[in-house]
C-alpha cells in the first residue's frame, strides 16, 4: 500500500500556514519533507510529525481557528455561508486516506476555506464558506 503524499500547497491549505512559513520550517530543520523534481513532497509521516511538532502545532492551532472567528465576526456576507467543524474519531491507518480524500474534494472548490488538525485520535476539519459548497463536501466525507 502506498502512503499518501501532500504537496506544500496542500499542507498550506490544510494547516493555514503560508507556503513561505512551511519552507522556513523545512530550511530550519523543524519540519521534514522530500524534494522530488524540485518540489517539496510530504509523506504521511512527515505531515503527521508536523501536526504534532510542539513548535509548529501552536501556530497551526491559531491558524485553524481564524476562519471560525472571521466567520462569526463578519456582519455582512455575500450570500448564505456555513461554518462547519467536524471532529472524526479515526484509527491511525485511516488518517491519511481521509485527509487525501478531503484534499481531492477541495482541489476544484472555490469560496470555501479548509483546515485540518490532528487531536489525539481525532481529526478536526474546519470548513467555512459558501453554504451549498460546504454541504456538498460534507456529504462526500
Amino acid at each position: 500500500m502506498l502512503k499518501a503524499t501532500y504537496s506544500i500547497n496542500e499542507v498550506s491549505k490544510m494547516t493555514g500556514l503560508t507556503t513561505r512559513t512551511i519552507r522556513n520550517y523545512l530550511s530550519d530543520g523543524i519540519a521534514t519533507a522530500s524534494k522530488i523534481d524540485g518540489k517539496w513532497v510530504f509523506s504521511e509521516d512527515n505531515f503527521l510529525a508536523m501536526l504534532e511538532n510542539p513548535y509548529i502545532a501552536p501556530a497551526i492551532k491559531a491558524k485553524n481557528y481564524a476562519p471560525v472567528f472571521d466567520f462569526l465576526k463578519a456582519d455582512k456576507k455575500p450570500g448564505n455561508e456555513l461554518c462547519l467543524v467536524i471532529d472524526r474519531c479515526v484509527v491511525e491507518s485511516d488518517f491519511a486516506p481521509l485527509v487525501s480524500k478531503v484534499c481531492d474534494l477541495m482541489k476544484d472548490v472555490e469560496n470555501v476555506e479548509f483546515r485540518c488538525e490532528k487531536k489525539d485520535k481525532n481529526i478536526r476539519f474546519i470548513f467555512t464558506g459558501d453554504e451549498e459548497q460546504v454541504k456538498k463536501i460534507y456529504m462526500q466525507i
